[in-house]
This record gives structure tokens, C-alpha cells and sequence, in this order.
């Protein structure tokens, strides 16, 4: 919720040609879908959408369809690189980067290729669920911690307790025979 937030706000307080918003929204159903390429290739899409100067995008498309080829993690980041370089600005948003799978083609990959973006362009935002390996990627950033509020938490679930069927909602009792007929309501 707040990475579309955020994606909202820079798209109202950036309309113009000259500032890149790009964003990913992962999902650990999806971790297939969710390898560093495909993401990357969502970014440059995202990104040569606004581009004042798509050439570097046309240029990779056209030699990869005179040989029926797909491009390579490595040529997809230099052409990201390249569009970027022709913002002033851009913003990229990660959402749920601890639901990206582990692994070489996947997290890791990720990481690495948006470290290797250009520095002075592009500002980063990446949620995450506390996870060592991912706050140690981001101990030299500023991080904001965002937990939720004991009382919050409270109100949520009494607001959500009324759609559950009435025999999970409030049992009379906390006997055997309760428990064992919730199966059936």
C-alpha cells in the first residue's frame, strides 16, 4: 500500500517527459514470472514509455527481431542504462522484494542490476519484510521501519470478526466440543 502511494504521488508531481517513474510489484505466487530479467525488461518498458529518446530501446528490439533472438539480462541493463541517462531523474519502486525468490536468475540478480544503475539519476524505493540478506543489501541506506501498532492491530481484526460465520466469530465456550464442530459451520 504505501509503494502505490508513493508510485502515486510522483506521477502527480512529476507529469513531465524529463522524470522516469518506473515500478514492480512482486508476488511470491509469481516467482516464476519474477526472474531478473523480466523485471528488468518491465523497468525499460515502463521507462522508454516516457523516454524523450526511445532510440536505445529500437535499436536492441531491431537486432534481436532480425534474429528472432530475445536479448540478454546484460544488453536489457545497458539500454536501461542508457534511457535512464536520458532522464533528469528517475524513480524506480520495489514492492515486496523479500516475495522475489531467492536465487541467481532471480533476487540476486535483481539486486546486483539495480546497483549497477546510474547513481546520480536514479532514486530507489524498495519495501521489504525485515529479512537479513536484504536489510544487509540496504545497511548503508536510509531505512524507515514501519511496524504495527498493538492497538491497530486489535481494531483490524474486531472490524474483520464479523465475516466470519457466528460459530468461528464467538464461541460460547473454549470446550473440545466447540472447536470440533467448526468444521462444520
Amino acid at each position: 500500500m504505501i509503494s502505490s502511494l508513493a508510485i502515486d504521488r510522483l506521477m502527480q508531481a512529476y507529469q513531465d517527459r524529463k522524470t522516469g517513474i518506473a515500478y514492480l510489484y512482486c508476488n511470491y505466487k509469481k516467482y516464476q514470472e519474477q526472474k531478473a530479467i523480466n523485471l528488468f525488461s518491465a523497468l525499460l518498458k515502463q521507462l522508454a514509455q516516457t523516454s524523450l529518446t526511445p532510440e536505445p530501446v529500437q535499436v536492441l528490439y531491431k537486432q534481436h527481431q532480425q534474429r528472432q533472438t530475445r536479448p540478454s539480462i546484460d544488453e536489457i541493463l545497458k539500454t536501461l542504462r542508457a534511457v535512464i541517462q536520458n532522464h533528469t531523474q528517475v524513480f524506480i519502486i520495489v514492492d515486496a522484494l523479500d516475495e522475489c525468490q531467492e536465487g541467481p536468475e532471480y533476487r540476486d540478480a535483481l539486486l546486483v542490476g539495480l546497483r549497477s544503475l546510474p547513481t546520480p539519476q536514479t532514486r530507489l524505493m524498495v519495501t521489504s519484510r525485515p529479512i537479513p540478506k536484504i536489510t544487509q543489501e540496504f545497511q548503508n541506506s536510509s531505512i524507515l521501519e514501519i511496524k504495527a501498532r498493538e492497538d491497530d492491530v486489535r481494531l483490524f481484526v474486531e472490524s474483520q470478526t464479523a465475516r466470519l460465520p457466528a460459530c468461528l466469530a464467538q464461541p460460547k465456550s473454549k470446550t473440545a466440543d466447540n472447536y470440533a464442530n467448526y468444521g462444520s459451520c
